[in-house]
């Protein structure tokens, strides 16, 4: 019954749970505290597929930064050992992000994304909950992102590890180029009153909503609109659903899927890894490259 349900709400979309999405060559795993492949994955497509929603709407401003909370991650997307490439499909996919639904339609399943505007210092806090809540109350709380590459120390004070911003829009920003670091050497940031828009799926964004009660006021986050006016971020539903009116995170990793394996007219090409850099890392990426100020 519960996929006949899932195929009587795709079937104006042409979809099906068994459909047949795209192609893989590797595994994309769930890892614990830190960076994952599926993780990675699933980010992109948040911010690859809102964007594709937004910029056809009065505020045309693509995605910066997309966020995946480790809690609503599901099940990895896993190689057929004897098929190379091989196929995912639709309930794969959905298995992959599997959890929630809509205060308004809880009769689809999946959460729906959200986008919001957060300033620097805002962006900056977000980024350490992974850090420090992660590292306090386990994986749920890491976060994986696009569009950012992130440098942090785990060894400095709670709220305060990460050292370093990029904005990664295509992947692989420079992490030795200071010049475009969003943040002084100081901690600082360069421009803390720029905003940012930020994808995340309604789970992820009622948690940013609350994190000066779940850090006891460690950090305080203020979700904006484009104007910079205070607003609820479970109330900026992206639209564009294939299933209700809604974006859902599966739709939007069944969209991107699909899309790159089109593009490469064949497997995946993996996303861009390394977005997680601790001081070791750096080093080593940095190693006999003179960091550029200017």
């Amino acid at each position: 019954p519960y996929v006949q349900q899932i195929d009587a709400g795709l079937a104006a979309a042409g979809l099906a749970y068994a459909a047949p999405i795209g192609l893989i060559d590797r595994d994309y795993a769930v890892s614990g505290l830190g960076e994952s492949a599926l993780g990675d994955l699933v980010a992109d497509a948040v911010r690859a597929r809102a964007t594709a929603v937004v910029t056809g709407s009065a505020d045309a401003r693509a995605i910066d930064v997309g966020l995946v909370l480790g809690l609503t991650l599901g099940d990895g997307l896993a190689m057929d050992p004897t098929t190379d490439p091989t196929t995912v499909r639709l309930a794969d996919l959905f298995a992959a992000v599997p959890y929630g639904a809509s205060p308004t339609a809880q009769t689809v399943p999946g959460w729906p994304l959200v986008e919001v505007y957060l300033d620097g210092e805002g962006l900056a806090q977000v980024l350490e909950v992974g850090l420090t809540l992660g590292a306090l109350r386990g994986p749920s709380f890491w976060l994986d992102v696009s569009g950012v590459r992130v440098a942090y120390d785990p060894e400095r004070p709670p709220f305060h590890r990460v050292t370093g911003l990029w904005i990664d829009a295509a992947g692989g920003a420079n992490v030795c180029n200071a010049a475009s670091n969003l943040m002084n050497s100081d901690g600082t940031l360069k421009n803390p009153g720029f905003r940012y828009r930020v994808a995340t799926n309604l789970f992820a964004a009622g948690l940013l909503a609350r994190l000066g009660e779940l850090t006891d006021g460690g950090l305080t986050v203020i979700p904006r609109d484009a104007a910079g006016t205070p607003t609820d971020p479970t109330t900026r539903v992206v639209p564009g659903g294939v299933w209700g009116d809604e974006l859902r995170e599966w739709q939007a990793l069944t969209d991107h899927v699909h899309a790159l394996t089109t593009q490469a007219g064949g497997a995946i090409p993996p996303p861009s890894g390394v977005r997680w850099i601790d001081p070791a890392t750096r080093s080593a990426l940095c190693s006999g490259v003179r960091e550029v100020v200017r």
